[in-house]
């Protein structure tokens, strides 16, 4: 298991980030997300292809992705 925490990259317009590449994503938590963990595919995709991580529009950048937030990825290695 591992751990990404992407917070310093949050600017409130980009959704999509890159990662290292790993074998699966086990949970994605948004301090700015009053329920949890994100669901996958519903609030974000992880391409391992292309080593990202894209938020969908069920997540507003402006507000969940904004300087100040945290967002930590908790992953299986490859």
């Amino acid at each position: 298991f591992g751990e990404k925490d992407i917070s310093s990259s949050l600017d409130g317009s980009a959704k999509t980030f890159n990662l290292p590449a790993f074998y699966m994503i086990l949970s994605v938590d948004l301090s700015s997300f009053p329920y949890g963990a994100l669901r996958k595919s519903v609030d974000y995709t992880y391409s391992a292809n292309e080593g990202t991580i894209t938020f969908t529009a069920q997540i507003d950048a402006a507000t969940q992705l904004s300087g100040g937030v945290s967002c930590v990825i908790t992953y299986i290695k490859a």
